[in-house]
């Protein structure tokens, strides 16, 4: 591998696709053997799995993008109403 390919910053240089796999050579890619595994473990996974796992990821990321437990009045009206005994 040249001094070049080795100081590739991957989550710059390839973030719209593999440029091994766009030169034709994707096994050259320093992490092949990584994406080899992970399409594996998908492909070995049942598909109710995979979207149990998407699920998962969503909903992780919704709470991420919360940062911190919802305040009473940033729910929706009908959750607070239903938190309160209203109506």
């Amino acid at each position: 591998m040249s001094e070049q390919q080795q100081q590739r910053n991957c989550a710059e240089v390839c973030q719209n696709g593999c440029i091994e796999a766009a030169n034709g050579t994707p096994e050259k890619c320093p992490h092949y053997e990584s994406m080899l595994q992970a399409r594996a473990t998908v492909e070995n996974t049942s598909f109710d799995r995979l979207m149990e796992l998407a699920e998962e990821g969503a909903i992780e990321s919704r709470l991420r993008g919360i940062g911190a437990t919802p305040k009473f009045e940033d729910l929706p009206p009908e959750v607070r109403r239903m938190l309160t005994g209203e109506g």
